[in-house]
């Protein structure tokens, strides 16, 4: 879990988040960039659990889930694996955030596409 104490989290991504999940619904690219910002910087827990970040910012796991929910989840899958092969910290983030056994089955989901030529971003 991320190291900085809560309020520096709402300070440095609170404004963005809230940004994006307004305009969740509007474009996969939101969408992705949504979900890259909870996970890289590993604020999934926190949004889990943390009724001042709901509150303050409108933000929650359901915000989160949006990103998978609109008949386009692999597309954003593939997209924010495409981000983690060159991000360590986005790697990690999913990991932690989602386990272990997630980060494999969306690799998996991205090398398929990436077999087969599936150019969904």
């Amino acid at each position: 879990m991320n190291c900085l104490p809560t309020e520096t989290l709402y300070t440095q991504h609170g404004r963005t988040l809230t940004m994006l999940s307004k305009r969740i619904d509007t474009s996969q690219q939101v969408r992705v960039d949504f979900a890259v910002s909870i996970l890289k910087h590993q604020l999934l827990d926190i949004v889990r659990v943390d009724d001042v970040f709901y509150h303050q910012y409108g933000i929650s796991e359901r915000t989160f889930d949006t990103c998978f929910e609109m008949n386009d989840a692999d597309a954003v899958v593939v997209a924010i694996m495409l981000k983690a092969e060159n991000d360590k910290e986005l790697t990690a983030g999913i990991k932690s955030q989602l386990g272990e056994g997630c980060y494999q089955h969306w690799y998996s989901v991205y090398l398929w596409h990436q077999e087969h030529r599936m150019n969904l971003v």
